[in-house]
């Protein structure tokens, strides 16, 4: 058994900028968990629940993400989670002092479809100009978006190279769950795309049956990211352009943020957006914003420290333990 560690063992104390909804579900009920995968951006970690949060040195908020102001240059292979604070390598990270994210209510002022389709039409235009070169690709890039070191899981998947084309219907698109290259498999970031377009303004049919099949054909990473989807959440990025089609914004630096998005994930997304509003065009389906919230979420989008401090109570946090695998 690991001993428990404590805030004057540590080199550096950081605080939390923010920390999404899914993120803290997560670490208010691990003591431990364990890195499987370091990037220029953070560090994945994964809990003994099989769930997926990532540390971002960044400021982009999603619901998988825990926003830090300190860029840890050392980590160990097993974190801690005691009290309020998250023990990983030589740093404590402070989790009370995090502002919970979660998206704005989607706007209400929605466009009529055909606004909506010349919208998406304008951003397939410009993410086609700008479709992002693989660092394999440009030797020259000092920015590399892929793990520096990885595990088989839970992000290899050994199909990965196979992706199916083209993806036009349900059974394509779960086909495709957890084919093609990058850290979250291109046929994933479609479905994601897709699915978050779907809930974000309403409640899609088949969500269980993705979260499902996800969670049979791919990655953790990956089904940890469309379960959230099937909630209408997603990386903040991807929220904005998805209201910004719904709202008719051509907002070109929204656009760009998202493709900024893993090494190719976003363009891949907006491919899934498009295929949702293909789903609402042959359908003619009207489309009405959530006047409320998804049940999972809570009521405020930022809680003071003290209420995420209450989750992380010492009566609440089982003893650490070293993480078997």
């Amino acid at each position: 058994m690991t001993p428990a560690r404590h805030v004057g063992t540590v080199l550096h104390l950081c605080n939390t900028e923010s920390i999404g909804y899914v993120a803290l579900k997560a670490i208010s009920v691990s003591p431990t968990a364990s890195v499987v995968g370091v990037t220029s951006r953070g560090i994945f970690l994964h809990t003994p629940s099989k769930q997926i949060f990532f540390i971002s040195f960044e400021s982009h908020r999603g619901p998988l993400t825990l926003n830090t102001t300190h860029t840890l240059t050392h980590v160990g292979q097993t974190v801690q989670i005691i009290d309020s604070y998250l023990f990983i390598g030589d740093a404590a990270i402070r989790l009370d002092t995090a502002n919970l994210w979660q998206p704005d209510p989607a706007p209400s002022n929605i466009v009529s479809l055909p606004t909506r389709i010349a919208t998406l039409q304008h951003f397939l235009n410009r993410a086609a100009t700008l479709r992002p070169t693989s660092n394999a690709q440009n030797p020259k890039s000092k920015n590399p978006k892929i793990p520096t070191r990885l595990p088989q899981s839970p992000f290899r998947n050994p199909q990965s190279e196979n992706l199916q084309s083209p993806i036009s219907n349900l059974q394509s698109l779960i086909s495709n769950l957890g084919l093609g290259p990058g850290l979250t498999p291109s046929g994933d970031d479609v479905v994601i795309g897709f699915l978050l377009t779907l809930n974000r303004y309403g409640h899609y049919a088949h969500n269980d049956l993705f979260i499902q099949e996800s969670k049979r054909r791919t990655t953790t990473l990956s089904a940890c990211l469309i379960e959230c989807a099937a909630q209408g959440l997603a990386d903040e990025r991807l929220i904005r352009v998805v209201d910004c089609i719904f709202s008719g914004k051509r907002n070109d630096r929204a656009l760009d943020e998202m493709l900024g998005w893993g090494e190719s994930s976003g363009f891949n997304a907006l491919k899934g957006m498009a295929l949702a509003m293909k789903n609402f065009e042959s359908r003619n389906e009207q489309v009405v914003s959530l006047s409320n919230p998804p049940v999972n979420f809570l009521p405020n989008p930022k809680l003071h420290s003290a209420v995420i401090a209450s989750a992380f109570e010492p009566s609440h946090t089982p003893e650490p333990s070293n993480l078997a695998d």
